[in-house]
């Protein structure tokens, strides 16, 4: 949902001034980013001397997702997931949920497409996507599903060359005991989501990330999503029909990968790494 940026941090709000403070947590009016369910402001931890982000959500407007978003982040606090937010604190103000989590001094990989014209080059969209499969597949071997996977919900961090899954507000388990579950919560943002979700049909948790992963890497290198319309009918028959323009500039090997990741070729997002895109 958003960027946490430090250039942005310096230049929204040069002199911050307090909102709130909740517990050890002081919150400032710089605003890291917003969103149709939040807002995300700069804070401090007074304890242990760092920066935090702080995202505050309606609890009247919307408290299914943020149960979900808490219980998400929790499983990945308690799974010590690498590549995911970390959920620091939890509390409330007025009509709001208060979630605390660490920092991430990074950019949106939305920011990075956007900075070429026309999408770019293969070898470095190679590089990120591969962080960004390592990533996604540890959530998924831990038991869960983002299912809201789009390029603002990643977070680069180029001084540790890091990928970081953020905002888990339609998260779920993909695994129970009895095995794979059919999931019937429709969400998600329309250019990513797979015909399955477009249509109201039960559909694989897993499936749906790894189709909005193949729309990533489309828009990385192409620059635009591979399925547009003005009208969402329209737009929902292309995703449905899987189809899409392939640009010139494409290799072949980019378009079996992403080809194979709209047609669900595996249900395992480990074995996209060993597909020959990446060894070219």
């Amino acid at each position: 949902m958003c960027a946490q940026d430090t250039s942005s941090v310096s230049s929204v709000c040069t002199e911050p001034r307090e909102l709130f403070s909740m517990k050890q947590y002081k919150v400032y009016n710089t605003l890291l980013g917003e969103g149709t369910q939040a807002k995300v402001y700069l804070g401090f931890d007074t304890v242990k001397k760092r920066r935090v982000a702080v995202k505050v959500l309606s609890s009247k407007n919307h408290p299914d997702f943020i149960k979900t978003e808490v219980e998400a982040l929790l499983h990945v606090r308690d799974h010590s997931l690498k590549h995911s937010l970390k959920l620091l604190g939890v509390g409330c103000r007025s009509n709001s949920a208060v979630l605390v989590t660490e920092f991430i001094p990074g950019k949106q990989l939305h920011d990075l497409a956007v900075a070429y014209d026309s999408g770019m080059p293969e070898r470095l969209a190679k590089h990120l996507f591969a962080k960004l499969l390592l990533a996604v597949d540890e959530l998924h071997q831990s038991g869960w599903c983002h299912l809201d996977l789009k390029l603002e919900n990643i977070l680069y961090t180029k001084s540790k060359d890091t990928v970081t899954l953020i905002d888990f507000g339609f998260a779920e388990p993909w695994l129970d005991e009895t095995g794979e579950r059919k999931l019937e919560k429709f969400c998600g943002s329309i250019h990513y989501t797979c015909p399955e979700i477009g249509m109201h049909l039960p559909y694989s948790g897993r499936r749906a990330d790894i189709w909005a992963l193949g729309v990533i890497l489309y828009c990385l290198v192409a620059g635009r999503f591979p399925f547009n319309s003005s009208s969402q009918m329209k737009l929902l028959e292309k995703i449905q029909k899987i189809k899409c323009k392939w640009p010139a500039g494409f290799s072949l090997e980019l378009v079996d990968l992403i080809s194979s990741m709209f047609t669900g070729t595996y249900q395992n997002i480990g074995d996209y790494l060993h597909h020959p895109w990446f060894s070219v």
